[in-house]
């Protein structure tokens, strides 16, 4: 744990139905930082932040925050701990107005007590929608007449009523435009300004580059890593030398080529950093052999258009930094190689990048020789069809 981590969860387990959605999860992050987590559908991403949120309970782990054992039981004890979540599904009271939906259970009253202050209440309510940066809305509006977007701005400044220290925003962008992203990230650095964690659940990583200080990587419910955006290689093509110089002054340990270039092949090779190039054919594959590669890439039906980012983070978190690719399609490959073949020699990025990081380099190459005599077969069962 990091001195400066304010939230800590270790261990987290949860099974629905005797299948394991998390399997003893750690995560921790800081106050004034925006967390991203990240992973394909069913990494657990959700699932996390549900236990957190107290929407679901925990079967097995701990939570701390600040040092400080955390019992997390329902939303309730969750909001009293400084923890609010916004999930895509809002939970407005659709027939009240903005003001209503806001101050929900917090509404202020004059002289009688059982009177509502209706001046008041709007004038708290805008105050609040000006905090979060969003004006120009009649808060007497029923929630069920705004936009989506404007809806979620409603839900943000509900929550912000509390000023709560811990905040998790699950898709906050599936609904939003760019501009209106663009004003979601400015209420996101207005809460870090403000000391709060933010816990951002995303699927766009391009949006996760932009907003996150560190990210963080759940796979099959499990954690794959964390680190910060820089210490990940992974945003372009490597198609000439320049690019591979550039990339590897980025601090890339392996090159990863969308094709067999000789010229990349053979600077990559005299620098003595590792390449890794894609394969189209069973003659390219012989020619890498050839130059005494011992890992290549080939295109398995599954995998074309290269390496899916969320893959490349995954293996950049276990040391291995490369810069995924693409550029190859089905119209432009050969009939032959449309097959579920091996990718990266192994039956997954992430499996060589393991092997890879283990050195494991002999079983690479025996599983790169296997795939060659795949191709070759292919190709000649092709020629005499």
């Amino acid at each position: 744990m990091d001195q400066a981590d304010f939230l800590v969860m270790r261990g987290i387990r949860r099974s629905f139905d005797g299948t394991q959605a998390l399997k003893g999860v750690d995560f921790s992050a800081r106050l004034g930082e925006v967390h991203a987590i990240v992973g394909e559908n069913g990494a657990g991403k959700s699932t996390l932040m549900k236990i957190l949120s107290g929407a679901l309970q925990r079967d097995a782990g701990e939570i701390l925050l600040g040092g400080v054992p955390a019992v997390i039981r329902s939303p309730l004890s969750a909001h009293r701990l400084g923890i609010r979540a916004v999930y895509q599904e809002f939970s407005l009271v659709r027939h009240l107005s903005i003001t209503e939906n806001i101050l929900l259970g917090q509404m202020p009253t004059g002289k009688a007590k059982w009177l509502v202050d209706w001046k008041e209440a709007h004038r708290l309510a805008e105050a609040k929608l000006a905090e979060i940066g969003f004006t120009g809305l009649d808060v007497r509006t029923p929630v069920a007449r705004l936009s989506v977007s404007h809806q979620q701005m409603v839900e943000i400044a509900k929550a912000a009523v509390t000023r709560p220290r811990i905040w998790i925003l699950d898709e906050p962008s599936a609904v939003l435009s760019q501009e209106e992203l663009k004003r979601l990230f400015e209420i996101i650095q207005k809460l870090k300004q403000e000391s709060a964690l933010i816990l951002y659940i995303s699927h766009r990583l391009d949006e996760v580059f932009e907003v996150a200080d560190r990210i963080t990587v759940l796979k099959d419910g499990e954690l794959i890593g964390a680190a910060r955006p820089e210490m990940l290689v992974g945003a372009g093509t490597v198609l000439s030398v320049a690019q591979a110089r550039k990339a590897v002054d980025a601090g890339a340990r392996f090159i990863v080529s969308p094709g067999f270039d000789p010229k990349v092949v053979d600077w990559c090779l005299k620098q003595e950093v590792a390449v890794i190039p894609g394969i189209a054919t069973s003659t390219e594959a012989l020619m890498a052999l050839g130059k005494g590669l011992r890992v290549l890439k080939f295109f398995p039906a599954e995998e074309l258009g290269g390496i899916p980012m969320l893959q490349a983070i995954s293996a950049a978190l276990i040391g291995v930094k490369f810069l995924p690719t693409g550029g190859i399609t089905p119209a432009n490959m050969p009939t032959y190689l449309r097959l579920p073949m091996v990718f990266a020699v192994a039956g997954s990025w992430l499996a060589t990048a393991k092997m890879i990081a283990a050195g494991d380099f002999d079983k690479i190459s025996h599983l790169a020789a296997e795939a060659v005599a795949v191709v070759q077969q292919e190709r000649q069962t092709g020629e005499k069809g």
